[in-house]
């Protein structure tokens, strides 16, 4: 049986892991210091090519130097490489008043994107709980008829309750032309019923607005159900939309007044000839496409005949002033993503209807 010899080789010991004297460590930093002390030397040996500036003044002239004045650092400059190519463009600084407005504008397109995610939350609900229109009329027939049949049931009640009203002042009329005393609790019962009568006459009035409420809405609901329905516009009220800077702003400092200046621009928007119609039952939106068919100013967009530009929507809205009664009307133009600055959003019929609206309102 063979054995394997035993080794004869020294075992071997643990690396060393013992920490550097302070000689040694002295040596080290004083190397380190070294080397970035020849680092700095040679960056700063190689020669740095002067920056050349290109900046106009507030008279308008344009100038080139090394060095932008102080009293003209405000108004913007761009540098240049030296062949004269621009490196980069600084602008100028926002006056207060441009600050002021951009901050407007930011609020007023918050504002006309809530109102916009709103309706197509309301549109989507409403086609996905009316599978059809004759379902939706439905739906709201049965209300009607609800409303309906409380309105009779608290008319029969007060029939009931004047005839009781009146055979008490009969048997009160009886007793005093006998010349007796009318009992105390007769009195009060004809009071309780007077009022209940009233209370009734009150109840009545609250439903028969409900019901006018109710077809009003019912009226807004079967015809926004059919645009979406024809025109599949659904999409045009929320997604892949993008702000432009087509726009006007148009304030207003009371609620009169809003009421006022939002006829008068629906009914300007209404009378224009190239827009269809997408949305006008709100009381603060207002959507309009462009159009290339043949119809009428003012055409609502329901059936698919009509040649709609689903670049772009002219949406009108109005946004609630953060303090106080008044609002902010704001109309501007939106385009879909692909076609910023693209001619078939920027046509010139939606640039001259923007741009009309401030003579419209005069």
């Amino acid at each position: 049986m063979a054995f394997d010899p035993p080794t004869l080789d020294r075992p071997r010991q643990a690396p060393c892991r013992c920490l550097p004297g302070p000689a040694v460590a002295t040596r080290y930093r004083i190397l380190s210091r070294l080397t970035l002390a020849l680092t700095l030397a040679c960056t700063l040996a190689v020669p740095v090519e002067a920056a050349l500036y290109r900046w106009v003044d507030e008279q308008g002239n344009v100038h080139y130097s090394d060095i932008i004045p102080p009293a003209s650092v405000r108004q913007g400059h761009t540098e240049l490489r030296k062949d004269g190519i621009p490196i980069q463009t600084v602008p100028p600084a926002r006056s207060p008043e441009q600050i002021k407005a951009d901050e407007l504008l930011t609020r007023l397109r918050a504002g006309q994107e809530r109102l916009l995610k709103q309706q197509a939350t309301a549109d989507r609900g409403l086609l996905h709980t009316f599978p059809s229109e004759a379902e939706l009329m439905a739906s709201n027939q049965n209300q009607l008829g609800a409303l309906e049949t409380m309105i009779q049931v608290t008319r029969n009640n007060i029939l009931r309750q004047e005839a009781w009203l009146a055979s008490l002042r009969t048997y009160a009329g009886n007793l005093e032309r006998a010349g007796k005393p009318v009992p105390e609790e007769f009195t009060i019962s004809a009071r309780k019923t007077e009022r209940s009568i009233r209370l009734a006459q009150s109840s009545i009035a609250t439903r028969e607005a409900q019901q006018a409420a109710l077809k009003s809405r019912l009226d807004r609901d079967l015809n926004r159900y059919r645009q979406l329905q024809a025109s599949g516009r659904l999409a045009a009220l929320s997604a892949n939309k993008r702000h432009t800077d087509l726009h006007r702003v148009i304030p207003c400092a009371s609620d009169a007044a809003c009421d006022r200046l939002w006829d008068q621009a629906r009914d300007y928007l209404l009378g224009q000839p190239g827009l269809a119609i997408q949305l006008d039952d709100s009381e603060d939106l207002f959507v309009a496409a462009p159009r290339s068919g043949g119809r009428a100013a003012g055409t609502i967009a329901i059936g698919g005949d009509l040649d709609l530009d689903l670049d772009a929507d002219l949406v009108l809205a109005r946004i609630p002033d953060e303090q106080g009664p008044g609002a902010t009307l704001f109309l501007e133009l939106r385009c879909q993503a692909a076609a910023m600055g693209h001619e078939g959003c920027w046509r010139p019929e939606l640039v001259r209807t923007i741009q009309g609206l401030d003579a419209a309102l005069r």
